[in-house]
Parts: structure tokens; sequence; C-alpha cells
């Protein structure tokens, strides 16, 4: 499922079957079973280079709501 992420101006992606979940970058870590850092550049190699930014803040947004998650000590992202 594709959603709108209002407070993040951004998609929020999840998958019922694996249950992934998070941005664009997040959610193809989880599919790939790898880290973000390592998701970016995949993507990279695969989407058109004006991606960059895009990309780059979702690798922000994930840092800032790990951190948030880690802070308030929550297991899970929803």
């Amino acid at each position: 499922m594709v959603e709108y992420d209002r407070p993040l101006d951004g998609l929020w992606l999840t998958c019922a079957a694996c249950k992934a979940a998070g941005n664009v970058l997040e959610f193809a870590a989880q599919i790939w079973q790898i880290d973000e850092f390592e998701a970016r550049g995949r993507l990279l190699a695969r989407l058109p280079g004006g991606v960059v930014g895009l990309l780059d803040r979702q690798f922000n947004d994930a840092r800032i709501r790990e951190y948030v998650l880690r802070l308030f000590n929550a297991k899970d992202t929803f």
C-alpha cells in the first residue's frame, strides 16, 4: 500500500504480506534486507539522477525516525 506521509511530505509504503514499512528508502532496505545506506546506492543505480536529493532527504528522515523511536524506546514504527 502506498500512502501520503503528511508530516514528512512524502510517500509511506507498507506491505501486509512481509510487514515491511517506511519511506521509499526504508522500504527498499527492508525488502532487500540491507541497511538504508546500501539501499540508497542501489536505488541511485536504478533511478534517474534527479532523485539524489529525494533519497538524501529520505535517508535523513529515516535517521530522525530511528533516533526518536530509540529515544522513546518504541518497538516499531506504526
